[in-house]
């Protein structure tokens, strides 16, 4: 195994959602950190060693759940032998490219794969000659909405009722609300995360009453005896936090019986960030990965703290992360919802203008999330691209097991 000093790839991961916003699957891909033009065999090495790593520390058959996982790497990966070793392999849905008709060996190689049962997809189709020749062979195709632009709804159409059609680079809410009255059943990347907001929105009750909820428990003058009388007056939220904090892959060194027990085996700050996410778990009409990225960047951004200088404040870090999604829960601005909820000037300097330590977390693990390779950006402190690469993947198969805790 080569050092994390030494490798020169990462894994970035995005997800691809339907028209009601329900997980359909993820796309990994593998790439260069930087402007490295690497070698065949460096390839082949460290995407060994990564997967490797990934097997013994959260496996992508954790990080991909039930679902499919589309799979971009270069050509010269594109081998049986090289690629990951899922439970059903057929889970593995293979990008290719119009590089691709170049390149015998890997054709060849896809013809093994094809009888293996693995399906594939194009990616960046254009209308031309030569993507339609390839149409032939696959059974998704993505279109990219920067690359098409206005002309992306006439191809979408013309493809939709022979293949599996993928709309990628979608930015924010309202591409993906555009887009969906056009017909687009699929949307590739975290839109989500950037939604429209309005300064003069009013919250309905229950959006009221959760981001009440919100402040109150994450509010420095709220102990453990008020902590334990929320929970206490609602049944449903007490049943689903005991249940989640004894879910058997916490590893806990007994049964969680009450409140009691959960605050002297985690502490009040931790009891108060599992209450936090089990409510914004409850939250209406939002896609579940929302609140997936939510807890990803929290993790993320405790990880960089507790590897860094900044171990005592590695809860301020959570927190920051956790919070960086509300504005779209609540379709409000970052600004004006950090004034209803009891933080200090810090954590609301790092969510609304990405200042400080805390900020420069938060741009990190959002460029991760936009596939950055940018290996200057990529760091922090002490911690190289490398180590934050293996944070971000650590972070998504945490957030995997909690949600699972959480359903």
């Amino acid at each position: 195994m080569r050092g994390n000093m030494e490798r020169h790839i990462l894994c970035n991961k995005q997800p691809i959602l339907d028209d009601k916003q329900k997980l359909f699957s993820y796309s990994y891909t593998l790439e260069a950190i930087g402007a490295h033009d690497l070698p065949p065999a460096v390839w082949e090495d460290e995407a060994r060693d990564l997967f490797a790593e990934l097997d013994r520390t959260i496996g992508l058959d954790n990080l991909a759940g039930k679902h499919k996982c589309f799979y971009r790497v270069p050509n010269c990966l594109l081998k049986p032998e090289t690629l990951p070793n899922l439970s059903d392999q057929k889970k593995l849905v293979i990008e290719i490219d119009i590089d691709i008709l170049g390149d015998k060996e890997a054709l060849t190689h896809l013809k093994t794969l094809r009888a293996e049962g693995l399906q594939l997809c194009l990616r960046d189709y254009k209308p031309d000659e030569a993507h339609d020749k390839l149409l032939k062979i696959v059974q998704f195709v993505k279109l990219n909405y920067t690359v098409l632009g206005d002309a992306l709804i006439e191809q979408y159409r013309r493809l939709q009722d022979s293949h599996t059609v993928i709309v990628t680079h979608v930015q924010d809410e309202a591409q993906f609300h555009a887009l969906k009255e056009q017909g687009v059943k699929l949307f590739q990347g975290f839109y989500f995360v950037n939604p429209v907001t309005t300064a003069d929105k009013e919250l309905s009750a229950n959006e009221a009453a959760m981001l009440q909820l919100l402040a109150k428990i994450n509010s420095d003058d709220t102990d453990f005896e008020e902590l334990a009388k929320i929970i206490r007056t609602d049944v449903a939220l007490s049943h689903h936090l005991l249940t989640a904090i004894n879910h058997p892959s916490n590893d806990l060194p007994y049964h969680v019986e009450s409140i009691e027990d959960a605050v002297k085996l985690m502490g009040l700050k931790r009891l108060k960030f599992w209450v936090t996410m089990m409510i914004m778990s409850r939250a209406e009409n939002t896609p579940t990965e929302l609140l997936t990225t939510a807890l990803v960047r929290g993790k993320f951004m405790e990880l960089l703290a507790e590897n860094s200088e900044h171990k005592r404040e590695k809860d301020s870090f959570f927190l920051v992360g956790l919070f960086s999604t509300l504005n779209a829960f609540f379709h409000l601005p970052m600004v004006d919802l950090v004034e209803r909820l009891p933080l200090a000037e810090p954590l609301k300097k790092a969510l609304t203008d990405l200042e400080g330590d805390m900020g420069r977390a938060l741009r990190i693990v959002r460029d991760l999330e936009r596939g950055s390779t940018d290996w200057q950006s990529l760091q922090f402190e002490n911690q190289d691209i490398m180590t934050i690469s293996a944070h971000y993947m650590t972070a998504n198969g945490w957030a995997q097991q909690i949600l699972q805790n959480l359903s």
